[in-house]
């Protein structure tokens, strides 16, 4: 009886160790990846704020397009489908696949920037028609310091692929943290004395450290084994993936081609406030999105559609609730918060007034990019990946035109409300065929 008891102690502590573990885990990963989210977003801060809204900063947020382009389209699927591939593998095997991918994916791109490298001087006045003279000289001179990032970040994407299959996310969190932390603080010291280029090689600097500090993970270097089934099996995989997200993502794109014949400024404002934005739904949606997969995915395994509907519709709650109260304060209250950038080098409060405009016509794409998550990864969990892919074909579509005439009948303020529409409207129609095709014919809780 006492053994029997103190076996049971034993595993009941276990049991609380485990727990506690998954719960200092859990918070430590969301300190990091706030803080990464954070530090990237005052770097660009700083940019702006010391600089002033104008040719120079214009040209350097436009020379971040095609690289982040390229990436968001590669990278992210990179990471869907390597993490799955790999995390079924016994560890030997994780560490030869891992570093096999990395050599070729590493080929790959390099090729990819010495060819985008070298023709840079004639597709970057055709992405930004507006630009001319000096403005374009330095678009091109910082593009082409951007496009190393490419080769970086796409092996970063097999790095940070290699820790999560092996469910190492601690020190994968933690890295970009550091990077990022490390960039900022040498942002402060250089920019005043070297000026735009001192941004845009830290940019790359951070990138550098990040993939320096991750490359333990891979194990132990190995040479490269180009018979192994995963490059067919990643490719095989991979193809899908691109061909459905390629087409609306290229909305940064086309953004940035309109803006570049804006005014001077406007680039760099509206790409600004999309990142003031953006930082917002990043920390909400590792919050509150991410964590609500596995929960949906349960639910709906289960049949269990009464809590199910509650559940998606708590969490939409939440978000809209978040967002309002967010939009509110912009509103009310932006204005004021904006004007700390007046004391910061050559940010004046007209760009404040211009700044705090695009953020209250933007709001749309605030509230409907929150929502958006959070319908998303409902379909997602429900094990639907292909029902968004083809919402958001079918509504880009129609954005593009609606964009172009928007910007060129209202400039940037056009712009922004169309792009407003666009978000809310495709979450409508996700939210629309979601619950229709998911929460209704409600059967009993199995």
């Amino acid at each position: 009886m006492l053994i029997y008891r103190f076996n049971g102690e034993t595993r009941h502590a276990r049991g609380n160790r485990t727990l506690n573990h998954h719960l200092k885990q859990g918070l430590f990963l969301s300190l990091f990846s706030a803080t990464s989210i954070v530090a990237a977003f005052f770097f660009q801060w700083f940019v702006l704020g010391t600089l002033g809204a104008g040719a120079e900063t214009d040209a350097f947020f436009a020379s971040f397009t095609v690289p982040q382009l390229i990436l968001t389209m590669v990278s992210s699927s990179l990471m869907h489908v390597l993490v799955p591939v790999l995390a079924i593998q016994p560890e030997e095997k994780i560490s030869q696949d891992a570093w096999t991918i990395f050599f070729v994916v590493f080929m790959l791109f390099s090729a990819l920037t010495t060819m985008l490298f070298l023709l840079a001087r004639f597709w970057v006045p055709v992405m930004f028609p507006g630009f001319k003279g000096p403005t374009l000289k330095l678009a091109i001179k910082l593009t082409r310091i951007q496009l190393f990032a490419l080769v970086l970040s796409a092996v970063n994407a097999v790095q940070w692929a290699s820790y999560h299959a092996r469910q190492k996310f601690v020190w994968a969190e933690f890295v970009p943290m550091v990077s990022a932390l490390t960039s900022l603080v040498l942002l402060v010291w250089s920019l005043p004395r070297f000026g735009i280029l001192a941004a845009a090689w830290l940019s790359l600097f951070r990138l550098v450290m990040q993939t320096i500090l991750l490359l333990p993970g891979m194990g132990t270097p190995r040479m490269p084994r180009f018979d192994t089934p995963i490059i067919r099996q990643t490719w095989k995989r991979l193809v899908p993936l691109l061909a459905g997200t390629t087409y609306y993502k290229t909305d940064p794109l086309v953004e940035r081609m309109l803006l570049s014949m804006a005014p001077s400024g406007n680039l760099s404002l509206y790409y600004f406030a999309q990142q003031i934005y953006g930082a917002f739904c990043q920390v909400l949606n590792k919050a509150i999105a991410a964590p609500t997969v596995p929960q949906i995915s349960n639910l709906y395994s289960k049949k269990a559609l009464s809590p199910l509907k509650r559940l998606y519709f708590s969490r939409l709650t939440i978000v809209c609730s978040l967002g309002l109260v967010a939009l509110l304060i912009v509103a009310l209250f932006g204005k004021h918060l904006l004007m700390l950038f007046v004391v910061m080098g050559k940010f004046s409060p007209d760009n404040v007034v211009e700044l705090w405009w695009i953020l209250v016509t933007l709001g749309g794409f605030l509230l409907g990019g929150l929502l958006g998550q959070i319908s998303s990864v409902a379909f997602y969990a429900c094990g639907d990946t292909k029902t968004p892919t083809k919402i958001s074909m079918v509504t880009y579509t129609i954005y593009i035109p609606c964009k172009v005439a928007g910007f060129f009948y209202w400039k940037t303020t056009g712009l922004a409300l169309v792009t407003s529409v666009y978000y809310l409207a495709n979450f409508l129609l996700q939210f629309y065929v979601f619950r229709r095709r998911y929460l209704t014919n409600e059967q009993s809780d199995s």
